[in-house]
């Protein structure tokens, strides 16, 4: 395979990322391996948009390779932006196009069926975080990896940045002794994008736990090791998960919303020698809880969530800053950019490339959207605490009971908060 022939499902946010080189499209002219061969969404409006800016980053990554001496590669990106096709068709673009991998970055709803077509016609598949509105969904999409035997990567950015490398290195190396808890609040003032889709439980499957928190989820399951196993949640007092800010702009115009906007859930997870319980704060009315990101360990602890360093604290409270990178650490890895969406998109190309899993496969992303799913159930039941096999038992029977419609109403039980608190 000369190179991963790749094309892109959703032209939204994360398609252009938010400044910074974050999101896919500034990471796929850097990926030498790889050629997007076709952007596709409904929107005429959007590929209109994506051609214009494929066009732009492509021709600016190739000076950057001119000026470095790279006339080879320079000459083959201003090719791949003139050669891109566009679709509005999904089906068209599966068909017409001889793909080795789909990038999937639509609303939520869309991920189950677009990730089970591309598998059933033998494509490989990433597909964007959360993996599914539902674990039920998520349990489907797995079972059309194994009937495929493609790989699969459930995309989540964090776990391929330097930041959560480093982090990761060094709770490994037990400079911290056992990691006992895990505090990591991600919070801010309104979603991604103020559009109806992120309002809508129907379209997201929730709110800001599954855009914010499901981050929390899978990151600090790596950094434990996903050896560890999830065994129970709880939503967390005092706040819980809920709607706090219950009117917001949506679409140009004030509206009562329906999901949440704020998730305070513990998760404990059993490692082979022990366990870890997490604090996650996901919010989209900012930050309630605690007031930084920390691991918390027998010997010591971490700080963490500064965009250039941590911060380590000994047994005896002595602090030392130590930086994510450095110039010389940079010269080495190859990962251009911090937040992680290169990292993920090398990976996802690089397993294909040797025929490997992902280690972020359809596995984690399945038990991801569980942990997800028991902390609604939690909150549900008055933020009982909820092993996650008691929240499959009681997703497995409502499918029983509903067939086709059971996503729907497990989404339509574990969302009813009930407005402002």
């Amino acid at each position: 395979m000369s190179k991963v022939r790749i094309g892109v499902a959703g032209l939204g946010g994360i398609f252009y990322g938010w400044g910074g080189d974050s999101g896919h499209l500034p990471a796929y002219p850097r990926l030498d391996e790889a050629k997007i061969c076709a952007l596709c969404d409904v929107s005429q409006d959007n590929l209109d948009k994506a051609a214009f800016w494929f066009k732009r980053v492509y021709e600016e990554e190739a000076q950057r390779r001119e000026a470095a001496g790279d006339f080879r590669r320079a000459e083959e990106l201003r090719a791949d932006a003139d050669s891109v096709r566009l679709y509005k068709d999904y089906s068209e673009m599966l068909e017409t196009e001889h793909l080795d991998l789909v990038d999937i970055i639509t609303p939520v709803k869309l991920h189950k069926p677009m990730t089970i077509q591309a598998l059933d016609k033998g494509i490989n598949v990433m597909c964007e975080k959360p993996m599914a509105r539902t674990w039920l969904e998520a349990m489907e999409m797995a079972e059309a990896v194994k009937r495929s035997g493609k790989v699969f990567q459930y995309a989540e950015n964090f776990i391929y940045s330097i930041s959560w490398y480093n982090l990761r290195k060094f709770l490994v190396s037990g400079i911290i002794g056992e990691p006992i808890a895990i505090l990591l609040p991600l919070a801010i003032g309104e979603p991604g994008a103020l559009t109806a889709s992120y309002w809508d439980p129907t379209v997201a499957g929730g709110g800001s736990l599954l855009d914010m928190s499901i981050h929390g989820i899978t990151a600090t399951w790596f950094l434990l090791g996903f050896d560890s196993k999830p065994v129970r949640v709880k939503s967390a007092e005092p706040d819980g998960i809920g709607i706090k800010m219950p009117e917001r702009i949506v679409d140009g115009k004030y509206r009562t919303v329906k999901a949440e906007d704020e998730a305070h859930f513990l998760v404990e997870f059993e490692r082979p020698n022990g366990w870890t319980t997490v604090f996650l704060e996901g919010s989209w009315s900012y930050r309630d809880s605690v007031a930084s990101s920390v691991i918390i360990g027998t010997k010591g602890s971490i700080e963490f969530g500064a965009p250039d360093k941590m911060t380590l604290v000994d047994h005896h409270g002595h602090r030392t800053e130590i930086p994510y990178w450095s110039p010389g650490f940079l010269h080495r890895m190859p990962w251009l950019e911090s937040d992680g969406f290169f990292g993920e998109l090398r990976n996802i190309v690089t397993c294909i490339v040797e025929n490997t899993k992902s280690e972020c496969d359809e596995r984690v992303g399945a038990e991801s959207m569980a942990i997800a799913g028991a902390a609604y159930l939690s909150e549900m039941l008055g933020r009982k605490v909820v092993s996650l096999d008691e929240f499959k038992e009681y997703a497995l029977q409502i499918q029983e009971k509903e067939g086709d419609r059971a996503s729907d109403v497990l989404i339509r039980e574990l969302t009813q908060f009930g407005g402002a608190k």
